[in-house]
């Protein structure tokens, strides 16, 4: 006796991509990425500005604290540095690194590693935006004694100085900007402004 065999079902085989179907997936790929990118790149901007700016103040309030708890001057530096596009040999250009000395009878002491911004962040050296960078707030300083890594005596660097009351060499309250490389907030640039009380040696931030 013969056994009826029923009907035979087929599995459709999975049609592969044409060309012309890879092309639109590309294509699309392509129109977001170009989209995205700028507003993902603006956002990490922003981010390395604002952890620039709380690095700066935190090592600001620091110093502050240290003049005081010990009852010692405390000498705060802004480096200039070659730009971050030159070798470490190249002439200083920008300012865009920071640090705070402990000055004691004998010697200035550091009380942390320099801080460096994250490229492309800088301090502004325009004066209507960084008023501690005029001449009449602080005196731009050949490098002395004291090397920096990665850079070694390649710098010069401003500063002033908190007093172990608190009180800055300040003649009165001073700011500084942070902003990107050759950009400035005229131009409607992302910024972070601190500013330096001269009596108190406190911060202020401001940013937009």
């Amino acid at each position: 006796m013969t056994t009826p065999i029923g009907p035979v079902t087929t599995v459709p085989k999975s049609r592969a991509f044409s060309l012309m179907e890879l092309l639109v997936v590309i294509a699309i790929m392509a129109i977001l990425a170009a989209v995205t990118m700028p507003a993902i790149n603006q956002v990490l901007q922003s981010t390395k500005l604002s952890t620039a700016g709380r690095s700066i103040v935190d090592n600001l309030n620091l110093a502050r604290q240290t003049a005081l708890s010990k009852n010692l001057p405390v000498e705060v530096r802004f480096y200039k540095l070659p730009a971050f596009t030159s070798p470490s040999s190249a002439a200083p250009t920008t300012y865009r690194a920071m640090q705070s000395f402990l000055l004691n009878d004998t010697n200035a002491v550091p009380l942390t590693k320099p801080i460096f911004c994250p490229e492309p962040i800088v301090f502004s050296d325009n004066t209507s935006y960084s008023s501690l960078f005029s001449n009449s707030a602080s005196k731009e300083t050949a490098a002395d004694s004291y090397s920096i890594p990665g850079y070694g005596r390649n710098y010069a660097y401003r500063s002033f100085l908190i007093k172990p009351g608190g009180a800055t060499t300040l003649a009165s309250d001073a700011f500084v900007t942070l902003t990107r490389e050759n950009t400035s907030p005229a131009q409607g640039g992302n910024f972070v402004t601190i500013q330096i009380d001269s009596l108190t040696g406190r911060t202020r931030t401001f940013q937009p």
